[in-house]
C-alpha cells in the first residue's frame, strides 16, 4: 500500500510584502521540500533505490499538495507489520532463492527465478527452496516520513520569504510547528495524512 502525505488544506494567499503565490503553489513547494528531506541518504531506507525514487510531490485538490510514496511495500516499511504467513494458492507452490544464490553481482536486486529445466536443476542443487507456506517474523517500522516532517518543522519555512514575504513565511512556520505539536502525527501514517497547514488571511494595515 502506498503512502500519501497531504499538505495544504487552507493555505491562503497573502497581501503582505508583495503579491504572494497561489496557495497550491505554496503547498507544492512545501511538499517538494519534504520530499527532498525524506529521500536524503541516511533517512530513507535504501536497498535498490526503488523506494527513494518512488517519492513524488503532486497537486491535491484545488489548493493542496501531496507527497506520495508509490510502492506496494511502503506502508509496511514505514509503520512496521506483524508476523505473517504467506500461503501458496491451492494447487500451487512458492519458489524462492536461498543462501544468497539469487543475488546479482554488484547489485542488491534479486535475479528472477529460472524456468523449466533450469528451475528443476536449481532446486536439485539447493539454490531454490519450494514450500506451500512461508512464515515471516514481525518487522519494526522505520518512519522516515515522520522524521522528515520533524526536520521540516525544525528547519522552518524561511526559504519561502522571497516569494510570499517574511511575515507570511513566519506565520506558515508557526502553523506547521503548532499544528503538528503534541504528538499529532502519531506512529501511523494513516494519521499523518490528516496533516494540513491552516493560516488566517492577513491584510496589510
Amino acid at each position: 500500500m502506498a503512502i500519501r502525505q497531504r499538505l495544504g488544506g487552507i493555505l491562503k494567499p497573502y497581501t503582505v510584502s508583495g503579491p504572494g503565490l497561489p496557495e497550491q503553489a505554496i503547498a507544492l513547494k512545501i511538499a517538494e521540500a519534504l520530499r527532498e528531506i525524506a529521500t536524503r541518504q541516511g533517512n530513507v531506507p535504501f536497498r535498490t533505490g526503488e523506494l527513494r525514487d518512488a517519492h513524488e510531490s503532486q497537486p491535491y485538490g484545488s489548493d493542496g499538495a501531496v507527497l506520495a510514496v508509490n510502492t506496494p511495500y511502503a506502508r509496511a516499511l514505514h509503520d512496521g507489520r506483524p508476523a505473517i504467513t504467506i500461503r501458496a494458492k491451492p494447487g500451487k507452490r512458492l519458489f524462492f532463492w536461498v543462501n544468497g544464490h539469487g543475488q546479482r553481482k554488484n547489485s542488491k536486486r534479486v535475479k528472477p527465478l529460472p524456468r523449466d529445466e533450469a528451475l528443476k536443476q536449481a532446486i536439485k542443487d539447493g539454490e531454490i527452496a519450494v514450500a506451500t507456506k512461508v512464515h515471516q517474523r514481525a518487522r519494526a517500522g522505520n518512519p522516515w516520513l515522520r522524521r522528515a516532517i520533524e526536520q521540516l518543522q525544525a528547519d522552518g519555512l524561511d526559504w519561502l520569504a522571497p516569494q510570499i514575504g517574511e511575515a507570511a513565511a513566519e506565520m506558515l512556520t508557526a502553523a506547521l510547528r503548532g499544528e503538528l505539536a503534541g504528538g499529532a502525527l502519531g506512529p501511523n501514517v494513516e494519521r499523518a495524512v490528516a496533516m494540513s497547514i491552516r493560516v488566517l488571511k492577513e491584510t496589510q494595515s
